[in-house]
């Protein structure tokens, strides 16, 4: 079963996270200016108990401090247009001001305020772009309002920010984190992409619209959608059913595509709390769509907000084992660590110095890194021989399956490293091309439970770096452009070193860093695009140096810390790290 609710993020009050995307019908994606507000059943994420802070106009004869202040007040609460926002401009700035480029979002606010000008200074936090995607950005801002009087003698803005500048406090009680569903390019799995939107518009509506429009810029080379270019107006929610209404193009759809589509609607559209659908109709020019799979019969069909499990971005897993490495075998652990035998085949058999271990879902497939991290080497389940798959490396990473039964190896020096795949049985690899491979040293890798993000750690320079890059595979398979993630919480604690990362959601990362040089690795989850970042449990000086993790479909996840003395502790969701086993390394969950 799967727990939808966990698709959403909840975002504590102090931490960035939540921002919004646009809601026009047409043109560029961005940052929603436009678009009506309606008060009926919407489906909106948040309640409507908290107080509510009205932008108000202009005041006759105000100062430029209370014109500044009434102007950062309008532009926090999204309104169609920001029309209240622009009467704090003069008529030139009203002009060129453009809400939709961006959202800036700032910290620690300073007022340099005089009779006739307000300088403000701020911290930026965070930033987002015109297609809905958060980033985290950091530094200090500063913005000249250079006010001036209109010729009613009154004070207005003549040089307002680009976009909109909006306070992280704001941002955390107004706007919320959603993800938009896309395909891998073979239609096998659902991929999640992260946006933002403001908790007072038509949710429902502006998730399909956004859907309908396609994946932020940095994913967008890495997935598709089963949409044909099509509109929609607007997303009524009628007796808990959301009523989606397509444009001409989706009238001659084949089942399988109508499922595709109905799979990204779904898991979309679950995302919405209590007040969300229970299920939605797809409708063409007042026709409605037949989903293989709806329920119901007749005009009382609809597809169920359940649907598309098969299509899940987590695959199942086959249960809690755990394999690692004792003694130079690889041994499966399994309950609470008390469980430990050697697997069956050579590999379970002394023989080899291994380093590093990976194990496909099925657990049908081992690959080991052995001989100082110059041989990769695999075997079958059940297998009496071990095939060597590369040899004569150097410094061969822990390799990692996906779920499609690919094998990936890196290995090199730095700056020439090379990424290699190998799918199902084969022994022959792919090799795998990317522009920013002989700029960094990469130190470990993992790839997302969808197959299309590779989260990395890499050295430039002295600087331990975090990052995502999207999987684009076609004829060939590249890798897109480092998306990197800051690393500092809200405390301003900064991390400067990393030892190793795993998945342990489709958008979530498990890390060990450390704040200094020298200092403790401690693990800490993170969003892929920043907008979270926090301890998860705490450590027992550990001396940690690998990272175990497995997230499943209810949300939940399962992570494994290798430390000193080749103990091992083990962390569930919600609860808190407990040793697991003694003598044990290398600890890796199959999948």
């Amino acid at each position: 079963m799967i727990d939808k609710s966990s698709r959403r993020r909840q975002w504590p009050a102090m931490i960035i996270g939540p921002l919004l995307v646009a809601l026009a019908l047409t043109g560029c994606v961005s940052v929603p200016t436009t678009g009506s507000v309606e008060q009926a059943d919407t489906g909106t994420r948040r309640g409507n108990n908290r107080p509510e802070v009205v932008p108000k106009p202009p005041v006759q004869n105000a100062s430029p401090r209370v014109i500044i202040d009434g102007f950062l007040l309008a532009m926090s609460r999204y309104q169609p247009g920001y029309q209240i926002a622009k009467q704090f401009l003069t008529a030139d700035a009203r002009a060129r001001w453009r809400p939709e480029d961006k959202i800036t979002i700032y910290n620690n606010p300073k007022y340099d305020s005089t009779e006739s000008n307000v300088v403000l200074s701020m911290s930026r936090v965070g930033e987002v772009g015109a297609d809905g995607s958060y980033s985290t950005r950091s530094g200090e801002l500063t913005q000249d309002f250079a006010m001036q009087k209109d010729a009613k003698g009154q004070w207005r803005i003549s040089n307002p920010p680009d976009g909109l500048l909006i306070s992280d406090t704001s941002f955390s009680a107004t706007y919320a984190s959603y993800n938009l569903y896309f395909f891998d390019p073979q239609f096998r799995t659902l991929v999640p992409d992260p946006i933002y939107l403001p908790t007072d518009g038509q949710t429902a509506t502006a998730l399909v619209q956004a859907l309908l429009r396609g994946p932020t810029a940095s994913l967008r080379p890495a997935v598709t959608s089963a949409f044909p270019r099509t509109s929609l107006s607007s997303v009524p929610i009628v007796d808990g059913l959301a009523q989606i209404s397509l444009g001409n193009p989706a009238t001659s759809l084949k089942d399988e595509q109508l499922s595709q589509m109905a799979a990204q609607i779904a898991w979309t559209l679950s995302q919405i709390d209590d007040s969300g659908p229970r299920g939605f109709r797809l409708t063409v020019n007042g026709t409605t769509l037949r989903v293989p799979g709806q329920v119901g019969s007749g005009e009382s069909a609809y597809v169920p907000i359940s649907y598309g499990a098969r299509f899940a971005p987590v695959p199942d897993r086959s249960g809690d084992d755990l394999l690692g490495v004792q003694n130079n075998t690889v041994v499966a652990v399994r309950g609470d660590g008390s469980q430990i035998a050697p697997v069956s085949g050579p590999l379970g058999r002394k023989g080899f110095r291994i380093s590093s271990i990976a194990a496909n879902a099925s657990v049908k497939m081992l690959a080991a890194v052995t001989d100082d991290r110059q041989i990769l080497r695999t075997q079958l389940s059940g297998g009496n021989s071990v095939r060597t798959l590369l040899y004569d490396q150097r410094a061969l990473l822990r390799p990692d399956f996906t779920r499609f039964d690919e094998l990936w190896a890196v290995s090199g020096p730095p700056r020439g490293q090379v990424i290699r795949v190998f799918n199902g049985t084969s022994t022959k690899p792919t090799r795998v091309e990317s522009r920013w491979l002989k700029k960094v040293r990469m130190i470990n890798f993992r790839i997302s439970p969808d197959g299309t993000r590779m989260a990395v750690i890499v050295q430039s320079g002295n600087r331990d770096l975090l990052a995502v890059a999207p999987i684009i595979r076609g004829d060939s398979i590249r890798l897109g452009d480092l998306r990197i993630i800051d690393l500092a919480d809200t405390d301003a604690t900064q991390i400067e070193r990393l030892a190793d990362l795993g998945w342990i959601s489709s958008t979530r990362l498990l890390i060990l860093g450390a704040t200094t040089e020298g200092a403790s690795f401690e693990p800490y989850g993170v969003e892929i695009d920043g907008s979270q970042f926090e301890r998860v449990g705490t450590s027992d000086n550990w001396g940690a140096t690998s990272l175990a993790t497995a997230a499943d479909r209810s949300g939940a996840y399962h992570a494994v810390v290798s430390g000193k003395g080749a103990k091992s502790w083990i962390y569930r969701s919600g609860d808190q790290w407990n040793l697991f086993a003694g003598s044990l390394s290398a600890a890796t969950y199959p999948g």
